[in-house]
C-alpha cells in the first residue's frame, strides 16, 4: 500500500477512493461518528480478496511513482478463487466482468456512505432542537420565578405597611392609656384630702350592696397593669441548659410557632401578632395573640413544638393588681389567711374576677435589674476604696437584698429559689465577703412569724468562714439542766465533764447465756507491726499531756525500738498499761449546726492521748480488724471502721432495696437511731463479754479491760486547764484508733439482721438504721414498732440510751395512696412522728428519693469551700487546683453515686456555681466567661464528667469486693420499672469488660507476717556488685509490652557458693493481653515467677530481688488493698518456704544503668516473651488498675467544649480542652495566670474600661 497520498475515508484496502466528495482545496474530514458509522456499514467480507505484494515498487526509471489511477495499488495482482473462474471465459468476458464489478462496488460504497452522513446530520439536528427546547423552557421558568418573587416582595411590602399602621395604632392607644393614667393620678391627688377608705370597709360590705363613701379601688390606689387588655402565651426558658439557651430565642420561637400555625390553620401567610421578652424575667418569651381562640391554639402549638429540653409553656396567668396603703388586718388574719369575702368584694368593685389575695410586705419586690445595679455600685465602691493608696478599709455591708439562698438561709430556703441570689454571691466571691448572720436565720416575714431578721449583713472575711472559725471560739458560760448558769471556769469544767461522761443506768439487764466462739490465735507483737503503725500515723498530730508528738518517736526510733518492743509485749502479756497512757487531755469542740452553744451537749469532747500509747492501740486495732475480716467475727452489714467498706456503699445497699421494694409495689418504712454519747457511754463489762463471745483472744480482752479502767482526764478551754480527775465511767476515749473497732463489737448484736425481701438493717459505727417492707405504710407499722422495741431492749441490756430527738422514721414510696399512715410512734416513752425527709449518713433522703434538698446542701457546702478558696489571694494555679481537688470537690461530690441520677438541669446549675467560682480562684477568669471554657482553661473536669469518673471508680471497686460483702450479692440487671442508680451505673459501664476481674480483700497478709526487707538505694548498688557476699543470690526482673502482649523476664545470678557460679538462669513467660495486665502487675508476676525458679536446694542464702518498677517494689514490701494482690500473696507464699530453709529475702529498686549486662539480659527475656503468637501458659486475671486506667482514658477523650461555645478560645487554641493548659498555667504566678486567662478567653477588664472611656462602641 502506498504512503504518498493520504486517503480521505479508509474502509478497506480494496475499496476505491470516492472522488466526488473532494473539494478543490482540501479533502473533507468527516466527523468521528460518521467514520464509525461508515466502518460499521462496510466492515464485511467481499468476494474478491486482493493481497498486496510484499515488495512493491516505489518508482519507475524516470523517477515517478508507478501507480494506477493514483490509488497506490500495484499493477500486478494475484487473483483469488473467483478470478480463476472468470479466467475460463476468455479475455473479453473477464475484462467486462471486472469492469461491471468495480462499478457496482463503487456505487454501493458511495451510497452507504452518503446514507450514514445523512443519518448523522439528522441526529445532530434532533439534538440541537432538543437543546433549544430545553433552553426555552428554562427561560420560561426563570421568568415565572421572577414574577413570583416580585409578587412576594409586593406582599411583604403590604404586610410591612400594615404592621407599621398597626404599630402606629398601638402607640396611639398606649398614649391614650398614659393620658388616662395621668388624669387618674391627678384626680387622686385632687381627692387626697377626702377620707381614705380602708379595704376592711370594702371587705365587710355585703356583695349585693354598694358601699357608701367608698371609691372603687381601681380609681384610687390601684396600680393598673398595662397587660390586662393583652392576650398572650408565655414560654418559659429558665430550665433550658446553658448550652441550648443561645439556640432558643424570640426569633426561633416565632419561626416555630408560625410554621406550625400555618400548617394547622392552612393559612400560609399567618404571622404572630408580636413576640417579646418579659421585661421582668428575661427567661420568659411572650407570644401576643389577637383573641382568646388564637391564644388557645397558640398555646397548644407551643406545647407540641419541640424547641429544646427544658422549654415549657406556663399556665394561664392572673394579672397582678397592687393595692397600696392597706393594713394587713383588713386583708388577712393573724395566721396569714385571706379574710372571707375579700376576693369577692374586690372583684365586684372592679368588675373582674379575683382569684387570690396575697399580702405583700413593705419591701420592694424582686427586680433583677435593680439588684444588678446595686451590686455593680457596691463593686465600684469597694474597688475605689481598696484601690486608694495608704488606706486600710474594713468592709461591712448592711442592707436588705430581698434574696434568699442556702448559703445564709439554710434548709429553710426551697431548692426552687436557688440561683436568685447569684449576683450577691458573685459580689461576695469577688471581694471576699461573708454573711455575718448564722446560717438558717429567717430573713423573711412568714405567716406565723412577724418579727424576724430582715437583712443580709456582709463583712470582709478571712480564709475560714464564720462557721468554721466558730469551732475554735471561746466557750461561753453554760446553762445547766435546772436552768442555772455557770459563773466560773471550774463550774464550766465540771458541767462539761459531767455531760461528756454521764453515769450508766442503775439497772442494766442481764444478757443471759451467749454462744461462745473459739478464740483466734495470734502470736506476740512483732517489731515490724510497731514500726508500720508508727510511720503510718500522722507525725504532727496534737499530742497528749506529755507533749510529745509522733515525730519525736520517729527521730529516736533507732535508739529506743528494742525497748519499746519489750514494753509493748509486756503490756499485752500482763494486761496492764502505764497511767500516762490512760490519761486524756480533753479539748471541747463545737458540733456544727447547733442552735445553742450555751448547753454542754452542743460540744464534742476530743481526747488527746499519749502518742506512744496510741501506737500500741493502733497495733491492737489492726490485729482485731484482720480477725474480723478473716474469720467473719462481725455482721457483714456493719459498715464503718472497716477496710473496703464506706458510707456510700452502705447507702447504696439501702437504696437498692428500696427500689427493689418499689418494683414489687411495696413501701419501705425505715427507722434510724443515734446512741447517746456513743463512745463515752460504753459499758465496759458488756463490751468485754461480747469481745470474748465473738472470738477475740482472752489476752487482748484482758488488756482492753485495763485500757478502759482507771482512766483520768483534764479539760482545757479558754486558756484554762483543769486538774486531773478520775472518770468512774470513761467508756471508750474519742481520739483513740482502737475505739471505733471496739464499738463495732459493742453494738454487733443490734445490727445482726439478715437483709432480705421483708427488711434489713445497716450500721455505720454508732449510726443504726433498720427497715421493713410491706404493701402500705400502715401495714409496716407493726414491723417498725418491733424494731424499736428490739433496739430499746438492746439498750437496756447494754446500758445505752438513744437520743429521741435524733430518732427518725420515714416511709419511702412514690405512690401517695400507699402512704396511708402518719400517726406517731412511741420510742422510749416519747412520740416520734414520721418525716418527709431524713438525714442518713450525711445524705438527706426524701420519701420519693428525689434528693433536691441533698443537692442543695451539697451545692451550699461546695460554694462555701470555693469562696474560701478564692479568699486565698495570690495562690499559684497549681496550688489552687490541688486545693480544689482535695478540699472543694470532695465536699460537693460526697455520695454522688446515690443522688447524681436525680439531678435535673436546675439542680446541676446550682452545683455549677461552685465550678465557676473555683475556675476564677484557680486562674482568675472573669464571670462572663462561659463555664465550659473556664473549666478547660483552669484544668478541672466539668461536674458531670467528674461525677462519671467517681461512678466508674465505684463500679470497678464494687466488682472487686469479696463475696461476703453485701453489695457483691446485689443483682444489677437493668429493670424497666424503677431502675435504681446502681443499675443505671451498671448500664452506663456495660462497655467495660469485667470478666475475670481480680478480687481484692481487705488484708493481703496478716499484720504480723514478716514483710520483705526494703533495701536502701546504696545497698541496692552494693548488691549488684559481683562477689560482694559469697552467699548472695541476685534476681533481676523486667516486664515488656509488645503488640498488645505483656511478657515478663527474669535473670538469676547464683551466689559464689553455688556450684553453678558464673552462669545465669533466665525466666521468660508470656503473661497475657495488655487490656488485662500492665507493667505494674507484670513486675509482681515476674518476681513471683523468679522466686519459683529458684532451686529448692537453696539454703541459708541471701536473696536480693531487684526491679526497675518502684511501685511494684513498694507494693511487695508494704502490701495493702491494691491491684495485683493475688501475685503479692503468691510472692509471700514462696518467700515463706524459702525462709523456712534459712534464707533471707530483700527487695530493692535499681536504675537501668546499675548493671547493664544483667538488666539487658532480663529485658531481652521479657521482650522475647512478649510475643502475640505465643499463648500464655496460664490464663491471667484482669487487673483492676488496668481496667480503671482504660476507662478513665476513654472518658478523658470524651471531654469537649460544646459546639457554639467558646469560639474565640477555640480559635486561639484548637486543642481545648487538654492537659496542655496545665503546663501553660502551672509555672505562672497568680497575676500572670490572670492576664493569660483573660487574653486566651477574650474577656478582660480592659474591655470594660475601653467602653467606659468610649474608646470602643461596645
Amino acid at each position: 500500500m502506498g504512503d504518498s497520498v493520504e486517503p480521505v475515508i479508509v474502509v478497506r484496502d480494496d475499496v476505491p477512493r470516492v472522488t466526488g466528495l473532494r473539494r478543490s482545496s482540501r479533502d473533507p474530514t468527516p466527523s468521528t461518528k460518521a467514520r464509525e458509522a461508515t466502518l460499521n456499514t462496510n466492515n464485511r467480507p467481499t468476494a474478491t480478496k486482493r493481497i498486496t505484494k510484499p515488495n512493491p515498487r516505489t518508482g519507475s526509471t524516470d523517477g515517478r511513482h508507478n501507480t494506477k489511477d493514483g490509488g497506490g495499488r500495484d499493477e500486478e495482482e494475484e487473483e483469488g478463487p473467483e478470478g480463476e473462474e472468470f479466467g475460463r471465459l476468455g479475455d473479453d468476458g473477464r475484462s467486462q466482468a471486472r469492469d461491471r464489478r468495480a462499478a457496482a462496488e463503487e456505487d454501493l460504497t458511495a451510497e452507504q456512505m452518503m446514507q450514514a452522513i445523512v443519518k448523522e446530520i439528522q441526529r445532530q439536528r434532533r439534538e440541537s432542537r432538543k437543546q433549544l427546547e430545553e433552553a426555552r423552557q428554562q427561560h420560561e421558568e426563570t421568568r415565572q420565578q421572577l414574577k413570583e418573587a416580585r409578587e412576594h416582595f409586593q406582599e411583604y411590602k403590604r404586610q410591612m405597611e400594615e404592621e407599621v399602621r398597626r404599630m402606629g395604632d398601638e402607640v396611639k392607644g398606649m398614649r391614650e392609656k398614659l393620658e388616662n393614667i395621668e388624669k387618674s393620678l391627678a384626680l387622686t391627688h385632687t381627692n387626697s384630702t377626702s377620707p381614705q377608705a380602708s379595704y376592711a370597709e370594702i371587705a365587710r360590705t355585703p356583695p349585693t350592696s354598694q358601699p357608701s363613701n367608698v371609691r372603687t379601688l381601681s380609681s384610687g390606689n390601684t396600680t393598673p397593669s398595662t397587660l390586662t387588655d393583652t392576650l398572650f402565651c408565655t414560654v418559659d426558658l429558665s430550665r433550658v441548659d446553658e448550652v441550648d439557651k443561645d439556640k432558643v430565642t424570640a426569633g426561633t420561637v416565632r419561626a416555630a410557632i408560625e410554621t406550625e400555625m400555618r400548617a394547622r390553620k392552612n393559612e400560609p401567610k399567618w404571622r404572630c401578632k408580636a413576640v417579646t421578652r418579659d421585661a421582668r424575667t428575661a427567661t420568659r418569651i411572650r407570644i401576643v395573640c389577637r383573641d382568646e381562640g388564637e391564644q388557645k391554639t397558640v398555646k397548644q402549638v407551643a406545647e407540641t413544638v419541640r424547641l429544646a429540653d427544658g422549654v415549657r409553656v406556663l399556665r394561664d396567668e392572673w394579672f397582678p393588681v397592687k393595692v397600696d396603703y392597706i393594713k394587713s388586718a383588713a386583708v388577712v388574719d393573724d395566721k396569714g389567711k385571706e379574710l372571707p369575702g375579700a376576693a369577692e368584694a374586690l372583684g365586684l368593685e372592679n368588675d373582674t374576677t379575683v382569684a387570690k389575695i396575697r399580702w405583700l410586705s413593705g419591701r420592694e419586690g424582686q427586680d433583677e435589674e435593680a439588684l444588678l445595679e446595686v451590686c455593680q455600685k457596691l463593686d465600684n465602691l469597694l474597688r475605689d476604696g481598696r484601690g486608694a493608696e495608704g488606706r486600710a478599709m474594713q468592709v461591712v455591708i448592711v442592707g436588705d437584698f430581698n434574696r434568699h439562698d442556702h448559703l445564709w438561709g439554710g434548709d429553710n430556703v426551697t431548692p426552687a429559689r436557688q440561683g436568685e441570689a447569684d449576683p450577691i454571691i458573685d459580689l461576695m466571691s469577688e471581694h471576699s465577703l461573708q454573711s455575718t448572720l448564722p446560717r438558717g436565720t429567717i430573713t423573711w416575714e412568714a405567716r406565723h412569724q412577724r418579727q424576724t431578721d430582715s437583712t443580709i449583713d456582709l463583712e470582709a472575711a478571712k480564709y475560714l468562714g464564720a462557721e468554721e472559725r466558730s469551732t475554735f471560739d471561746k466557750l461561753p458560760h453554760l446553762t445547766r439542766a435546772d436552768g442555772t448558769q455557770t459563773s466560773t471556769v471550774e463550774e464550766q469544767a465540771g458541767e462539761l465533764l459531767s455531760t461528756f461522761f454521764p453515769p450508766l443506768p442503775d439497772a442494766i439487764e442481764e444478757e443471759g447465756q451467749r454462744p461462745q466462739r473459739s478464740p483466734v490465735e495470734m502470736p506476740e507483737v512483732t517489731f515490724q507491726e510497731i514500726e508500720t503503725q508508727l510511720f503510718r500515723m500522722k507525725p504532727w498530730k496534737a499530742p497528749g499531756a506529755d507533749g510529745l508528738p509522733l515525730m519525736v518517736w520517729r527521730q529516736v526510733w533507732p535508739a529506743v525500738k528494742d525497748r519499746v518492743l519489750v514494753l509493748f509485749r509486756a503490756s499485752i502479756r500482763e494486761g496492764v498499761l502505764p497511767q500516762q497512757w490512760r490519761h486524756a487531755k480533753i479539748v471541747p469542740l463545737k458540733k456544727p449546726g447547733k442552735p445553742n452553744y450555751t448547753v454542754a451537749k452542743a460540744w464534742r469532747p476530743i481526747s488527746l492521748l499519749s502518742t506512744l500509747g496510741k501506737v500500741l492501740e493502733a497495733v491492737i486495732a489492726e490485729r482485731i480488724s484482720w480477725a474480723v475480716e478473716e474469720f467473719g467475727l462481725l455482721p457483714t452489714n456493719h459498715f464503718g471502721a472497716r477496710k473496703r467498706r464506706s458510707a456510700e456503699q452502705a447507702l447504696m445497699v439501702l437504696q437498692e432495696f428500696i427500689y427493689k421494694a418499689w418494683r414489687n409495689r411495696q413501701v419501705v418504712s425505715l427507722v434510724s437511731f443515734d446512741v447517746k454519747g456513743a463512745y463515752n457511754g460504753v459499758c465496759k463489762e458488756r463490751l468485754l463479754q461480747r469481745l470474748a463471745a465473738r472470738g477475740i483472744p482472752l489476752r487482748l480482752v484482758r488488756w482492753i479491760d485495763a485500757f478502759c479502767s482507771g482512766r483520768t482526764a483534764s479539760i482545757e478551754f479558754n486558756g484554762y486547764g483543769s486538774e486531773e480527775r478520775d472518770l468512774p465511767q470513761a467508756g471508750l476515749p474519742q481520739g483513740s484508733p482502737l475505739s471505733p473497732v471496739l464499738f463495732l463489737f459493742f453494738n454487733a448484736d443490734l445490727v445482726q439482721h439478715r437483709i432480705g425481701a421483708d427488711g434489713g438493717a445497716i450500721a455505720f459505727v454508732d449510726d443504726y438504721t433498720a427497715w421493713v417492707t410491706g404493701p402500705t405504710a400502715k401495714a409496716n407499722r407493726e414491723g417498725i414498732q418491733s424494731i424499736v422495741n428490739e433496739a430499746l431492749a438492746w439498750g437496756r441490756r447494754s446500758g445505752a440510751t438513744f437520743e429521741t430527738d435524733k430518732t427518725a422514721i420515714i416511709h419511702f414510696s412514690r405512690n401517695k395512696e400507699r402512704l396511708d399512715d402518719d400517726d406517731a410512734f412511741t420510742v422510749g416513752g416519747q412520740t416520734v412522728r414520721p418525716q418527709t425527709q431524713v438525714k442518713i449518713l450525711g445524705v438527706v433522703m426524701d420519701q420519693q428519693l428525689r434528693f433536691k434538698q441533698q443537692v442543695a446542701n451539697a451545692a451550699t457546702k461546695g460554694l462555701k469551700a470555693a469562696m474560701a478558696l478564692r479568699r486565698l489571694r495570690g495562690l499559684a494555679p497549681l496550688t489552687a487546683r490541688r486545693l480544689f481537688t482535695s478540699a472543694v470537690a470532695p465536699v460537693m461530690d460526697y455520695a454522688s453515686n446515690i443522688w447524681r441520677y436525680s439531678c435535673g438541669t436546675t439542680l446541676i446549675q446550682q452545683l455549677n456555681r461552685v465550678q465557676r467560682i473555683a475556675s476564677q480562684a484557680i486562674i482568675g477568669t472573669l464571670r462572663t466567661v462561659a463555664l465550659a471554657v473556664a473549666e478547660a482553661e483552669a484544668g478541672i473536669f466539668p461536674l458531670q464528667q467528674r461525677l462519671t469518673r467517681r461512678a466508674t471508680r465505684f463500679w470497678i471497686t464494687l466488682n472487686t469486693l469479696p463475696d461476703n460483702h453485701p453489695l457483691a450479692r446485689v443483682r444489677t440487671n437493668m429493670k424497666k420499672r424503677f431502675a435504681s442508680p446502681l443499675q443505671r451505673i451498671a448500664a452506663d459501664h456495660e462497655a467495660i469488660a469485667m470478666d475475670e476481674l481480680e478480687q481484692i480483700r481487705p488484708f493481703a497478709l496478716s499484720p504480723w507476717e514478716e514483710r520483705l526487707e526494703l533495701l536502701e538505694d546504696e545497698k541496692t548498688t552494693e548488691t549488684m556488685e559481683k562477689g560482694r557476699w559469697w552467699n548472695q543470690t541476685v534476681v533481676i526482673t523486667s516486664a515488656s509490652v509488645k503488640n498488645g502482649t505483656v511478657g515478663i523476664g527474669a535473670v538469676i545470678r547464683p551466689s559464689l557458693s553455688a556450684s553453678l557460679v558464673g552462669t545465669l538462669a533466665t525466666v521468660a513467660v508470656t503473661l497475657g493481653d495488655r487490656e488485662k495486665q500492665n507493667l505494674f502487675t507484670a513486675e509482681l508476676a515476674a518476681i513471683h515467677r523468679a522466686l519459683e525458679a529458684l532451686p529448692e536446694s537453696l539454703k541459708y542464702g541471701n536473696i536480693a530481688i531487684l526491679s526497675r518498677n518502684k511501685a511494684a517494689v513498694l507494693a511487695a514490701s508494704k502490701p495493702h488493698q491494691q491491684s495485683g494482690q493475688a501475685d503479692i500473696q503468691r510472692i509471700y507464699e514462696k518467700a515463706s518456704k524459702l525462709r523456712k530453709a534459712g534464707n533471707t529475702i530483700s527487695i530493692g529498686w535499681i536504675t537501668p544503668d546499675a548493671d547493664p549486662e544483667l538488666m539487658q539480659a532480663a529485658k531481652r527475656a521479657a521482650q522475647r516473651s512478649a510475643n502475640p503468637s505465643s499463648p500464655p501458659t496460664k490464663r491471667p486475671y484482669r487487673a483492676a488498675s488496668t481496667t480503671l486506667a482504660i476507662a478513665m482514658r476513654t472518658q478523658k477523650h470524651s471531654w469537649s467544649i460544646p459546639a457554639g461555645v467558646g469560639k474565640y478560645s477555640k480559635t486561639i487554641d484548637a486543642a481545648l480542652p487538654g492537659k496542655h493548659t496545665r503546663e501553660l498555667y502551672d509555672p505562672l504566678t497568680a497575676a500572670q495566670a490572670k492576664v493569660l486567662a483573660q487574653l486566651r478567653t477574650g474577656m478582660a477588664r480592659l474591655n470594660g474600661y475601653l467602653h467606659q472611656i468610649k474608646a470602643v462602641p461596645g
